[in-house]
Formats: C-alpha cells, structure tokens, sequence
C-alpha cells in the first residue's frame, strides 16, 4: 500500500498512528489466519495488536501494522539503540560486555568491508554488548559501514568514525563496491519487506561473502511457554516473526544458501517474558509497560523476588536455556548464509 505525500505529513503532525493490512511477504498469499492477539509490553501503546500466519507457506506476521508513515512514532527517542550510554549505563555496559563472550559469527574472518543493516548508534550489538559492534570490529580493522533510520543514532554512529547513510535499505541501495559482509542483527524482523531487503543484500555481496541473520525464533520453546507475553515479539515494532525454516527460505529465494545455524538464546530473554506475564492483567490486575517500571517501582520481579532467590532463578533458568539451545528450541537464531543456490 502505498502513501500519498499528505498522508505522511497528516501522521507527523497529528501523532496518529494509521494501519494497513498486507498479503504475506514469503509467499504472496493473502488468506491469513489470526495465531493470537497481544499488546506492546514495552511502551505500552494502546492499539489492539494481531498475529498471524499464512495458511499457505506459515510465515507469521503482524497484520495489520503501522503504515511506513507512522513507523517513526512506534519508536519513542527512548529506544534502546538510538543512544549513547553515558555516564552509570556506560559502566554497566562496560561491566556486560566483559560478562558476555566474543561476537562468534565472524570468527576466522579476515576484516573486510562490513554492511551493519540497522546499525542504531554503532556501539552496542545484542546481545553481546559492545562485542561485534561498529565501534569495535573498526577498531580491529574492518571497514565499517552502516544503515540506520534514526538520524540522531546515525549521528552518534558517524562521531565515532563510522560511515552511515541514514534511511532504509532500498532507500541506500548503492555503496559503491560490494561487501565482504551484511548483517542484520536483530533488524530483519522490523523490516518492512524482509523478501526485498535479503534480495538487495544478497547483490551487495561479494562472490564469498556471507551474511548474517540474527533474530528471535517464534519456533522456540520459550514462545510456547509465554505466547503473547513472549519477549521476542515486540509488538508493534516487530513486524516479522521468523521459525528456522521460514528464514532459511527467505534466504533460498534471495539466491542464498544456509552455510552455519546457531541456537544461542539467552536468559535475559526468558527473564523479560516472565517480566511481561508478573505486569500483566492476569497477575496485578492492569497491564504495565516495561519502560520506566524500574524508576516508579513498578519492576515486578524485583518487588516479588529476593536478590538470593533472583540469583537462583537465574542460575536454573541458565541451565533451561542451554537445554533449549541443544534441542534447537531457542529464543534467539542466527543463520550464516552464502552466494548460491541450493543444489
């Protein structure tokens, strides 16, 4: 669907966000079948929100969703990757990045030239904190380069020497030469048309580059556990909701083929869907949005859990969430794929 010049502007002014119903991405098919019906438990906008999923190729989507006129306003300025960290959330992502382990998808990669898709400010990229950013991989010799849609992250990004052309994708088609490497990491799912996006990536690519994809797995046991509350669906500003099979043929039909997988959840993911379901009506009565709970003490496991207990629930549900990454039933999926096709 596309929209006319007044539209957009009317969405800027007024602050309203405007829908539109889409056939499936994947497939073409437009018989989809409503899988449930969930809210936006982060900044807590108020719009009846439904998932669905295709009848004919099982891509799971939201529909309706925001027109591309009203995407800015489903991100609010405090959104996670648009800034800076400063001062105390700088020692704290300082502290995180030495907790977590190396970005492993590069590994034995010579530096090259590297596509960060939805790069946000450069200097975080979960979930391993600065590991694998922008920032760092340009410190290790890459030749870093970025698309971001925020202008002010995209600022942040180009002081720290990063090369970042602002808008989408399709809107940045032309770099000049090809990469060694596209990434979207945690991306793809906002994407509006995951099909074109993987489609123009692919051609950016030089002849033994990769890619890599990096995104949660509705497929996943943690989905089937907490549904609606599910961490990894995002409402509204996830868009997409991608199993390994649906992503691995997105790929196939970008001319692509699947050179590694990995299931790498983690427990701060299944600790944010528990976050979800002890704010929800069911258990306090009203619905609360995650942002800001911490501050007005709203923070319920923090309010229902003490800090030994907390440490014990972190410590089981480590070990759940490595059971679930050696079943493949993680939250979170990565796929490395190639230049060619299937044979």
């Amino acid at each position: 669907m596309q929209e006319s010049e007044s539209a957009a502007e009317t969405n800027m002014v007024d602050g309203i966000i405007r829908w539109e119903t889409i056939p499936c991405d994947l497939c073409g098919a437009n018989e989809p079948e409503r899988l449930l019906d969930g809210i936006d438990w982060e900044y807590g906008l108020s719009a009846a929100l439904r998932v669905v999923q295709c009848g004919q190729c099982g891509l799971i989507y939201l529909n309706p969703r925001p027109t591309l006129s009203s995407i800015p306003l489903i991100y609010p300025p405090s959104y996670g990757y648009y800034r800076e960290a400063r001062g105390l959330r700088r020692l704290l992502k300082l502290a995180y990045r030495r907790m977590t382990s190396p970005y492993p998808y590069l590994d034995g990669v010579k530096p090259g030239r590297i596509l960060d898709v939805g790069c946000g400010a450069g200097n975080s990229n979960y979930p391993y904190g600065e590991n694998g950013s922008l920032r760092q991989l340009r410190r290790k010799g890459w030749d870093v380069f970025g698309v971001e849609l925020d202008e002010s992250a995209a600022e942040i990004a180009r002081s720290n020497g990063i090369s970042i052309h602002t808008g989408r994708l399709a809107e940045n088609a032309s770099f000049g030469e090809s990469f060694d490497v596209v990434r979207f990491n945690h991306v793809l799912e906002h994407s509006v048309s995951p099909t074109k996006d993987l489609s123009i990536a692919a051609a950016l690519l030089k002849e033994n580059g990769r890619l890599i994809v990096s995104g949660p797995n509705i497929g996943s046991a943690a989905f089937f556990l907490f549904q609606k509350y599910w961490s990894g669906l995002d409402l509204p500003r996830h868009f997409y909701h991608f199993t390994p099979s649906t992503l691995r043929i997105f790929c196939e039909n970008a001319g692509l083929r699947i050179h590694s997988e990995y299931h790498d959840g983690r427990v701060m993911d299944v600790v944010h869907s528990l976050k979800h379901f002890l704010q929800s009506a069911e258990v306090i009565g009203r619905n609360s949005a995650c942002q800001g709970t911490e501050v007005a003490g709203g923070n319920a496991i923090g309010n229902l859990f003490s800090p030994l207990s907390r440490v014990c629930g972190y410590m089981a549900a480590q070990t759940l969430v490595s059971r679930f990454n050696r079943m493949k039933l993680s939250d979170n999926y990565t796929v490395v794929a190639v230049p060619g096709s299937v044979r």
